[in-house]
């Protein structure tokens, strides 16, 4: 592993915490073409992290991550779980910000624990789901103060819709499922809550069998909870679910009907958001395999006798002919991107990304003032977090 493409968060780190001594970048770090990301170690063995935006997307969203984790300070009352905290951001080359914090309590959150039906497994479910049911309940009065971007009910719902009927590659009666569940407004009558809309392994972490934080917190919105729960549902097992579902109602009460029926759909529709993105990105490959899941989701509910299959059209042939289609046959994409509704793990989706998440640990020692990007001075738009909660 070459660490010299880290060398510039040593210099960022020391330039936001000029009383710390850094002595070494260890395990884990990657980069995109978005982020570089790496582990910093003090002279008291202290861990820190260290996000350095490579391009002014990626550091607006890191603005956002901050905007949302000083609002979260200033609540005056305790979250069941971590944020990354005190956060100090640092302005390098053409205005990116680099953001650095001490490393969160406990570690990812492994995927095998999700496959599960083991008490411990149960008891992960519960605790998620009371870290969500207070993310989702906190007062819209108060995370104001973030700047976050509020999406309607009815919006949400027009943005699908206009999306499904862009896709012309979509089998026509899993498009009709969704555009009548899209126009049923007993479904779409909903207060939209704080999302996290980005949900994944690397932003949970756990410590003792429960969520102990959250993190990236980039892509947060006022949307549809159902946005954050379909990660949950389709990741846990259905009597985990259960558990996750029944915890994460006592702290955000809501209808479990209206709600699960929106989990459902939205889990679904995930799929045609991947197709989106792919699309845009101009990824035949990506659309290749987009299309092959929503093909695969059609056959099964058809086999599950969700809706009737055309006399003249046998069961998986629609799918085989779109699947052997060439790129330039179905780049048909909706005008625009799904505002509001980004896709999980964007981030860390390019495949050519280096990672590296080995649980040895390996110490490289490096000198703090051998950064390329020398940081300058704290800009006032970023909040220094000092207040614990």
């Amino acid at each position: 592993m070459n660490f010299d493409k880290y060398l510039p968060l040593a210099a960022i780190a020391s330039e936001a915490y000029p009383e710390v001594d850094f002595v070494g970048i260890t395990m884990p770090c990657y980069a995109t073409d978005e982020l570089t990301c790496g582990t910093l170690v003090d002279s008291e063995q202290r861990k820190w992290q260290v996000t350095m935006p490579n391009s002014s997307s990626a550091s607006q969203k890191n603005l956002t991550h901050a905007r949302v984790l000083a609002t979260l300070a200033s609540l005056g009352q305790p979250l069941p779980f971590a944020v990354p905290r005190p956060l100090k951001g640092v302005e390098i080359s053409d205005n990116r910000i680099a953001l650095v914090h001490p490393s969160l309590p406990g570690t990812p959150l492994d995927s095998s624990l999700l496959e599960e039906d083991t008490p411990a497994a149960l008891e992960f479910a519960r605790s998620l789901g009371k870290a969500l049911g207070t993310l989702h309940s906190l007062p819209v009065e108060l995370m104001q103060q973030a700047a976050l971007p509020y999406y309607s009910a009815p919006q949400i719902s027009q943005v699908w819709q206009q999306a499904l009927r862009g896709l012309e590659t979509v089998p026509a009666p899993l498009k009709t499922r969704w555009l009548g569940q899209l126009a049923d407004d007993t479904i779409w009558s909903f207060t939209p809550t704080l999302t996290h809309s980005n949900l994944q392994l690397e932003n949970i972490f756990i410590a003792d069998g429960e969520v102990s934080a959250l993190t990236d917190f980039s892509h947060a919105a006022y949307s549809d909870p159902a946005r954050d729960l379909s990660w949950i549902y389709s990741s846990l097992t259905p009597d985990a679910f259960d558990v996750f579902l029944e915890a994460y109602l006592q702290y955000c009460p809501q209808d479990a009907e209206v709600l699960s029926q929106r989990i459902a759909l939205n889990s679904e529709l995930n799929y045609v958001e991947w197709l989106c993105h792919e699309q845009r990105e101009g990824n035949a490959r990506g659309i290749q395999e987009a299309l092959e899941a929503i093909y695969q989701l059609y056959n099964m509910l058809q086999e599950a006798g969700e809706f009737d299959l055309p006399a003249d059209l046998p069961a998986g042939g629609e799918a085989t002919l779109v699947a052997n289609a060439t790129a330039d046959e179905v780049t048909d994409s909706p005008s625009g991107e799904l505002v509001g509704l980004p896709v999980a793990g964007a981030d860390r989706a390019d495949a050519s990304a280096e990672t590296v998440d080995s649980p040895s640990e390996q110490l490289v020692e490096v000198p703090v003032n051998a950064a390329d990007d020398t940081p300058s001075e704290l800009p006032a738009s970023i909040p220094d977090e000092k207040s614990e909660a």
